[in-house]
């Protein structure tokens, strides 16, 4: 059984525009998980459709690019850390 199913929770897939063959609603935003920019962007349309977040999930983190920084006062777990100078500077990166 799907993990949300079990613990009685919502689940929201978040795809790119005309991924989804239903109705759909959007949002702007960077395409860089690492940034935040994406998951900022999830946290506005759950806050559009009336849904509140309670925590945030997350298998690979990477630090450097303090994306983590962008989610205000969400709670924000991680499977894995990855540290490490990124090759490219992003003005929201912290190097």
């Amino acid at each position: 059984m799907p993990l949300p199913y079990l613990l009685g929770a919502g689940f929201m897939l978040v795809r790119q525009l005309d991924v989804l063959p239903w109705e759909t609603i959007s949002d702007e935003y960077a395409n860089l998980l690492a940034f935040g920019s994406t998951v900022e962007g999830t946290l506005r349309l759950v806050e559009r459709l009336g849904g509140r977040v309670v925590a945030l999930a997350f298998l690979v983190e990477l630090p450097a690019y303090g994306g983590r920084r962008r989610l205000g006062e969400h709670r924000v777990e991680s499977l894995l850390s990855y540290e490490y100078v990124p090759a490219v500077h992003h003005p929201g990166a912290t190097i």
